[in-house]
């Protein structure tokens, strides 16, 4: 526990959440965690539960860090959670801009790092990796053998913090979306529950799908993604969990 909470605040380090790049070529990848000093953290923090089993700092950003340990198996799971879900969206309310950056942000380019070398990389840690969103929060997690905890550390950091949005990959995903949208339509369970949000919510932005509607979510442009990225993924807005 002691060597893992360092290790975590040094790689939030990145955590500024400043707006993205434009889009570039990738350059090599960052080195993991585990090259700097376990001693070192980098940012202030406030223990909120310091006990031997489970540790709760608040850094001086805002960020929320929970450090709790299982010894059931030698496994770690690291989690992001982000107070950005469809209830959240504002203006861009029905178009499913939260659930689309699931599907950005998970395994996407960074400046470090292309989707290809996160995958490899993924793979070679025998990684189990996946994102979901809700109502109220979009969820990214890699769960690792405990000895690659520092680099799932890393990784998920790097996604969620750098993400440089390439203008390709926002058109691919808007596709992937659309498409998950029109099968939802052939889905009687889908538009029964749907339906029902309707009926239920008559004002609240529940009453809008997680996914979007197609419409609102044709209009979403890059810049767009920068706005709400710049908006929504701050550090006071975001748990880790390991």
């Amino acid at each position: 526990m002691k060597t893992v909470l360092p290790a975590l605040l040094f790689a939030l380090a990145l955590a500024r959440c400043n707006p993205p790049p434009p889009d570039h070529a990738g350059k090599p990848a960052i080195e993991p965690v585990a090259t700097q000093p376990a001693n070192v953290v980098p940012l202030g923090e406030s223990r909120l539960v310091d006990r031997p089993d489970e540790i709760i700092s608040r850094l001086d950003s805002g960020l929320t860090v929970i450090v709790k340990r299982y010894a059931a198996a030698p496994v770690v799971s690291v989690r992001m959670h982000v107070k950005a879900g469809s209830i959240w969206e504002d203006r861009y309310a029905g178009a499913g801009i939260s659930h689309l950056f699931e599907h950005l942000l998970h395994g996407g380019a960074t400046p470090g790092r292309s989707q290809e070398q996160s995958e490899k990389l993924l793979n070679e840690m025998g990684a189990s990796s996946n994102a979901y969103t809700s109502y109220d929060s979009t969820v990214y997690f890699i769960d690792v053998p405990s000895r690659h905890a520092n680099q799932a550390i890393n990784l998920l950091a790097d996604w969620v913090t750098r993400p440089t949005f390439p203008q390709a990959d926002v058109n691919r995903e808007l596709g992937v979306v659309q498409r998950e949208l029109e099968r939802g339509e052939q889905e009687a369970d889908d538009q029964l529950w749907q339906k029902m949000d309707e009926t239920r919510y008559l004002v609240h932005p529940a009453r809008f799908p997680v996914i979007g509607q197609q419409a609102a979510l044709a209009r979403l442009t890059r810049q767009d993604i920068l706005g709400y990225y710049k908006l929504m993924y701050v550090p006071s807005n975001i748990v880790v969990a390991v």
